[in-house]
Formats: C-alpha cells, sequence, structure tokens
C-alpha cells in the first residue's frame, strides 16, 4: 500500500502565507533529524491527491494538448478547516512512498502543479469537504504573447500616436526572417519616419524592399540609443538602432516597405544553441524564459532534443495568445511542449515507438485496457506542410510593375501567404482506409527541405494504422518514473517466460509511446497511462 502526502501553499485574505500538510494514511511526524521534513507532522485527513491529467494533445498537430486538471480533496469533518475558505493555493505538491516509508526523500514528487480558489463543500448526506483545485503551468499560455505595448503618446518616442498604435502589442520577431517580407509598423513620423521590426531587436537587416521590389536605400549604420535618436540620415539612406528594433528613414517612402531581418541572437542560451536562435527548440524556451518560467523550471529535453530546423515567426500589432505561438513552434517539427507533473517544461517529438522501454507491463500488471482517443481516428492519406510564411501579401498594383514583368516568381509568391510541399501516403491506405483524409500543417519553417521532411515525418507517424489504447496498472518506481514520451512495453506472457503462453495482452503486446499519464486513477495506488503505437505487420 502506498503513503500519500500533500503540501499545499495558502495565501490568506490577509496576506500572510501558510504551508498544511495532509497524509493518507495516517503517518507519525517525521524525525528531528530528517534534512528536508525535521518533526513535520501531516494531517491525516487526506481523501484525495491531485489526480492531474499530464497528456499530449489531442490532435497531435496542436503540440500543447488541454490543460491538466484535478483537485486535492480533504476531509473537513467537524469543520476544522473552514478557516480556509477565501484562501488560494499558491501551490500544490503530491508525493508518493512506499508503505514502510520512513524520511521525506522516501517520497517520489508526482505533481508540482498551481492551485486555485479554496472551495467547502458541505452536504446533510456526507461530511463536509474542503476541495483544492489544481492545474498545470500550461495555464501561462493563455495570456497575450506580448505584453509590451505602445503608449500611443506622439510625445514619447516610438510610441505611436492615439489613433494609430495606442494600446497595441509591439512586434515580436524571432528566428529566420530573411526572407519574411514583414511590414514593420511606423512608430514616428517627425522629424524622421520610423519603423520598428521587433521590440526585441534584430541581428541583422537582411533586406527592404519597395512595394515588393528592392528599395535600393544605402545602410547608413547600427547605432545604439541616444546616437539613433539624434541620428540624421541623408536623403536615400537608413540607420538602424538593432538592440530595439528600430529602423529610421529620411524620408518618407513614395511605396510601402517591408523588411527581411533576422531576430535577436541567443542572448544567455548562446550557450546551448548558439548565436542564432532560429531551431523549435531554442525559441520555445527563450519564450518560456520571456514569459517568467525561471530556469530550474526548463528541463534538459530542450537542451538534448536534435531539431536543426530553422523557423522565423513575427507577430504583429494585433494580438497573439501564447498558446497559439507556441502550437506554431511544435507543428514546426511535428513535437510537443508542456510541463510534467512537477510543473518542468519539456519537449519532445511525436515519432512511432522505437528503442528500450522504460517500463515493461505483464499480464498481470494490467488491471483494465481500453481503446483511447489519442491522434488521428483513421490513417491520413497525406500530408501537406506550409512553409515560408510571406508576412505581407501584395497583389496587383500593390506590386510593383517592375517586379511583375522582369521577377514573376516573386510577384506569385507575394501574393500567397505560404508556400506548399505536400507528400501521399502509401498507396494501400485508400485502398484499406477509403475516408482516410490529408492533414495540413502551418508552419514557420523557412526551408522547402524542412518542410518536405515534416510532411513525411507525419506519413511516417500517423499514415497506418495505430492503437491509441489506456491501461490501469499500480504505481510502481517504474510507473512513476515515466514521463509523455516515454516507452512502455507490454509482454504478452503471464510473467514473461515464452513457455506462459500468449497471455490476455497478446492481441495488443508490443512497444508504445507515452501520450499522457493520470496519477491516482482509477485509485490511489493506481495509474492510468495513455499508450500509442503502431499495429503489427505480422
Amino acid at each position: 500500500m502506498a503513503i500519500w502526502l500533500v503540501e499545499i501553499d495558502l495565501v490568506k485574505p490577509d496576506g500572510s502565507e501558510e504551508t498544511v500538510r495532509f497524509s493518507c494514511p495516517e503517518i507519525v511526524p517525521f524525525a528531528p533529524d530528517d534534512p528536508d521534513r525535521p518533526n513535520i507532522a501531516y494531517d491525516p485527513d487526506l481523501i484525495e491527491p491531485a489526480n492531474l491529467d499530464i497528456s499530449l494533445p489531442r490532435d497531435p498537430d496542436r503540440g500543447i494538448g488541454e490543460i491538466g486538471g484535478g483537485a486535492v480533496v480533504i476531509s473537513n469533518a467537524g469543520g476544522r478547516y473552514g478557516w480556509m475558505l477565501g484562501c488560494g493555493a499558491k501551490a500544490v505538491r503530491s508525493l508518493v512512498g512506499p508503505d514502510d516509508a520512513a524520511a521525506y526523500s522516501d517520497f517520489t514528487k508526482i505533481l508540482d502543479g498551481q492551485g486555485g480558489a479554496i472551495e467547502v463543500d458541505s452536504t446533510t448526506a456526507r461530511p463536509g469537504r474542503i476541495i483544492v483545485p489544481v492545474a498545470d503551468a500550461r495555464l501561462l499560455l493563455d495570456a497575450y504573447a506580448q505584453d509590451v505595448r505602445y503608449s500611443g503618446d506622439p510625445l514619447e518616442d516610438y510610441e505611436g500616436t492615439a489613433d494609430d498604435l495606442a494600446e497595441a502589442p509591439k512586434p515580436l520577431g524571432l528566428g529566420d526572417l530573411s526572407a519574411g517580407n514583414v511590414p514593420g509598423p511606423v512608430v514616428a513620423t517627425a522629424p524622421h519616419i520610423v519603423y520598428q521590426l521587433s521590440e526585441d531587436g534584430f541581428s541583422s537587416l537582411d533586406g527592404i524592399s519597395a512595394a515588393g521590389g528592392d528599395a535600393a536605400l544605402v545602410d547608413g549604420g547600427d547605432l545604439s540609443g541616444s546616437a539613433f535618436d539624434a541620428a540624421v540620415p541623408d536623403s536615400g539612406e537608413y540607420v538602424t538602432d538593432a538592440a530595439r528594433g528600430l529602423v529610421k528613414l529620411a524620408d518618407t517612402p513614395s511605396a510601402e516597405l517591408t523588411f527581411d531581418f533576422t531576430g535577436p541572437a541567443g542572448s544567455g542560451l548562446t550557450a546551448l544553441y548558439g548565436a542564432a536562435l532560429d531551431t523549435p527548440p531554442a525559441l520555445l524556451e527563450w519564450l518560456l524564459r520571456k514569459w517568467g518560467v525561471p530556469g530550474s523550471k526548463i528541463g534538459s529535453s530542450f537542451a538534448g532534443i536534435d531539431v536543426p530546423v530553422k523557423v522565423g515567426i513575427w507577430l504583429g500589432t494585433q494580438d497573439v495568445r501564447r498558446r497559439e505561438l507556441v502550437e506554431l513552434l511544435c507543428r514546426s517539427f511535428l513535437g510537443w511542449c508542456l510541463p510534467d507533473g512537477n510543473d518542468v517544461w519539456q519537449v519532445g517529438r511525436i515519432a512511432l515507438p522505437a528503442g528500450s522501454p522504460d517500463a515493461i507491463l505483464r499480464d498481470a500488471d494490467v488491471f483494465g485496457l481500453e481503446p483511447d482517443g489519442w491522434g488521428y481516428p483513421i490513417p491520413i492519406s497525406g500530408a501537406t506542410v506550409l512553409w515560408g510564411r510571406n508576412y505581407r501579401e501584395m497583389r496587383g498594383n500593390e506590386v510593383a510593375g517592375a517586379v511583375r514583368e522582369s521577377d514573376p516568381a516573386r510577384a506569385a509568391w507575394l501574393a500567397e501567404r505560404y508556400r506548399r510541399v505536400h507528400r501521399d501516403s502509401p498507396a494501400g491506405v485508400l485502398a484499406a482506409f477509403p475516408s482516410a483524409q490529408p492533414v495540413t500543417l502551418e508552419t514557420v519553417l523557412t526551408d522547402g527541405d524542412d518542410a518536405a521532411a515534416l510532411a513525411e515525418a507525419a506519413i511516417t507517424a500517423f499514415g497506418g494504422p495505430r492503437r491509441p489504447i489506456r491501461i490501469s496498472t499500480p504505481l510502481t518506481d517504474a510507473t512513476r518514473a515515466l514521463r509523455p514520451g516515454g516507452l512502455v512495453q507490454l509482454d504478452t506472457g503471464l510473467d514473461g517466460s515464452p513457455e506462459a503462453g500468449a497471455g490476455e495482452l497478446a492481441p495488443w503486446a508490443g512497444l508504445y509511446r507515452v501520450t499522457g499519464i493520470l496519477p491516482t486513477q482509477p485509485g490511489l495506488g493506481m495509474v492510468t497511462l495513455r499508450l500509442w503505437g503502431a499495429v503489427p505487420t505480422e
């Protein structure tokens, strides 16, 4: 039998903080010399530890999944915890240990989540209960990606006016936008016109176009701060302040300008990713840190995953949710990004299971098995990848006549938002599954070869029959250590030996990818695993 501990960091209505601790079943206080919790006691009133759902997205092209939610339930018999009404749960930690656990270090943390408002549930049919809602760190993705906004005050430098940019988010450009055709907003018009391409700056300005063609402007150099502010470019010249993402021109252009540039360099992450901050894992980590996630909550998977594809993404002056931005980056490598049970952000690829399993389960370990809804319901017939985003679509007379006449390929590209690459699934898929449909993956990839490889990866993963299942199994050291993206082997023999016979798992035997973990379901000593793998061909 397992022992469960729950620790809740409360914020009281008066602003003071207190940590309350509960156990199931009852345990004696930890010893005075326990290095982690000396003399700490736990009230034996825990009914249910938080059963947070830690799962990859049901739709594999999403990348994030829904926010995992659950609740801690505490017995409130006699009303002894009624004082918690009105408190907020700043953090909730759930730990499990063996029935002979004697020290805090004997327990494994399986949940380190964010709480909510405390609820008191009282009815005449049962003793009162305290409900502590818990959610994982994906809550931060519901906010807007850019919280720095223009004031719209023309007396402030580069803040636009009340008629154009007031309260609009400042633009953000990341990665490889060297062919992005970005329409940076005008943030000042007097005495010179100034554009802002990215609030976090850029590492290089790679080109300026006018009505889709070369603007033929002369580079007057990169200046910083007050030197840029005081600069007076010559006619036909421009100067930049790369750190602030600004471009200043001498004259108001006669045609609309668009810009090609490269986003900011790695800064503090350069040691991990190099100077070019232009791969999905690098940008995901950069964004998470920008949004306040501490380095201790960034998992080692970010540095360990090999995703060499280049991406570029630009957010203009329209609000975009962080979730949308993260999903675009994940979709660009058929990946996922989400916090594990300890609220540590991890990243991984969606791919058929391969390699050595992290846990092996046999018939006697499986207490329940049923089909799951993860992934596509039937194989896909093909994959189309949208890549090479054009951030300012131009058609007809918006494009300079010289461009339309001398470079029709560029004129055609300027009219489209994306380039496209398509790959079909194997010929037998439609024969076996006549209703199979293709998928379209919108990405921020900047290279056609990378886009083709992504389409092929999607077909490899989903272009054939797959087995998504849910199994219930006891919480053991091996199952407690599982994480999304891990591997589980289902054996066919009752005890793993060939002479044991086929066993009840025979139709489901094989290697699976872990797509979800639901601890304490269907009971305190259990865990439900969501698994996904290929149907054997032999």
